[in-house]
């Protein structure tokens, strides 16, 4: 194992930058509708749907999953670090997000928090909580917006903008939309109406991040991709998320990060 740092810490961190990747405002799903469609409720056949239509037939975030918890295995690749560790997650949609992280051989050596407006890293191996505004965490890492949705973005439930004017290509029997200036690419599979690719590029036309969701199958009545793909190329980062579980009936979710008292706490939000 390639590192700079202990190992908790190096996990810390990028369990930090994991979170920050998966809060693109952008991406974000937000209202309730079936999660899979099938090919009687289409509204014309491929290659001659229109943009509407694309956007009306890609699924929203599903209301059963408004409460949920989830189970992920997540593989780290990067210069500084290559490790594996799982993440549990208690998820209350768009109010807070709980995550607890077990290194190898099962030990739990992280917990977070993400509320609204504030996100707690607790490192139970250093005894350490670190305190932030989410404002101040996306300042300091890199990737996308801090934010909540975690569990959407490994689900894959990915909200188009429908304000931005897309233009579509067909190929491959695939659907490509693309935003005006280039910076957005979508991949679409019209057989189960799911985005497969996601790419982001700066103005200048470098890819800034890619996404991709593979093996698609359906769980509880919901149509999950198994496996999520993150590639940051600037830093040669990829995460790979296995989705392991789902409950969408977990009862009492947890988001109490169980401090000891002698932990000390770094407050980064100035």
């Amino acid at each position: 194992m390639r590192t700079t740092k202990p190992y908790s810490v190096r996990i810390t961190s990028w369990l930090l930058l994991l979170l920050a990747a998966m809060g693109s405002g952008m991406l974000v799903g937000c209202a309730s509708t079936n999660s899979s469609r099938s090919a009687d409720e289409t509204l014309g056949s491929f290659p001659n749907h229109s943009v509407a239509e694309i956007l009306a037939l890609v699924p929203e975030y599903p209301k059963e999953l408004q409460k949920v918890r989830i189970q992920a295995q997540i593989a780290v690749a990067s210069p500084e670090m290559d490790g594996t560790f799982t993440a549990v997650a208690d998820a209350s949609h768009f109010d807070s997000l709980f995550v607890r992280i077990k290194f190898p051989l099962g030990i739990e050596g992280a917990r977070v928090l993400i509320t609204p407006d504030s996100a707690f890293t607790y490192d139970r191996i250093q005894n350490t909580v670190y305190r932030s505004s989410a404002s101040k965490m996306k300042s300091i890492l890199p990737g996308s917006v801090m934010g909540l949705d975690l569990v959407e973005q490994i689900t894959g439930f990915v909200a188009i903008d429908p304000a931005i004017d897309w233009e579509i290509q067909t190929e491959s029997s695939r659907y490509y939309l693309h935003s005006p200036d280039g910076t957005i690419r979508y991949t679409i599979d019209p057989t189960i109406w799911r985005i497969e690719h996601v790419q982001l590029r700066d103005l200048t036309g470098v890819v800034i991040e890619q996404r991709w969701y593979l093996d698609f199958s359906e769980k509880d009545g919901v149509l999950l991709p198994s496996r999520m793909i993150y590639v940051e190329p600037s830093s040669d980062t990829r995460l790979s998320i296995s989705l392991q579980k789902m409950d969408k009936n977990p009862g009492r979710l947890h988001f109490d990060l169980g401090v000891r008292a002698d932990t000390q706490w770094k407050d980064l939000t100035p």
